[in-house]
């Protein structure tokens, strides 16, 4: 199977409002998780909670305007 590279360009992502979705699990009692969505990736924010012991998962909101296909054929 080949490589699949996705690419895109930065002002046309910038346009569509583009957007973080930031999980920040914490490793306590409750397993509690503080979800941000965000413009801009805070590192400084997302490296102090993973001294602190916590983990971090970042994914990106796709605009609603998109035809997203899976690629597969019915």
């Amino acid at each position: 199977m080949g490589n699949v590279s996705q690419t895109y360009d930065e002002k046309e992502v910038e346009d569509e409002g583009h957007k973080f979705i930031v999980f920040f699990l914490n490793d306590d009692e409750d397993q509690s998780v503080h979800v941000e969505e965000v413009k801009e990736i805070d590192f400084f924010e997302v490296i102090q909670h993973l001294n602190f012991g916590g983990s971090v998962f970042i994914t990106h909101r796709r605009n609603s305007k998109r035809n997203i296909s899976s690629g597969a054929s019915c």
